[in-house]
């Protein structure tokens, strides 16, 4: 019995991430700088690149939205490159995406392991 119990939380527990994974995703399409959807379907790798990145960067919890604010000011011109196809602009972004995400979780793990 206590085997459905914890399937039944495990359920809970996933079917509330695929939710706010969803809306991440929904949020990230309508809010970005171009139509990804569209440069996906036309194999613009950049633009997958990009996106798969960002989806896992919001997967270990960090702010994708301060990272490009950082890596603006170098390559101003971010959103036209990523939608011509630029792929060293896309993996530049999400190399540093991932890398405040490795920060960010070292940081919450100091943390967790001062308090505990």
């Amino acid at each position: 019995m206590a085997t459905m119990v914890g399937l039944f939380e495990f359920g809970e527990v996933f079917g509330l991430a695929v939710a706010l994974s969803s809306l991440y995703l929904i949020f990230y399409v309508l809010t970005s700088a171009y139509n990804d959807i569209a440069l996906i379907r036309a194999n613009i790798l950049s633009t997958a690149i990009m996106l798969g990145v960002s989806f896992v960067g919001f997967a270990s919890q960090s702010a994708q939205i301060i990272v490009c604010w950082l890596v603006r000011p170098a390559l101003p011109d971010l959103p036209r490159r990523i939608a011509a196809g630029k792929a060293k602009a896309a993996l530049l972004l999400g190399c540093v995406s991932l890398a405040a995400r490795m920060i960010s979780a070292a940081a919450v793990a100091t943390l967790a392991g001062a308090t505990a």
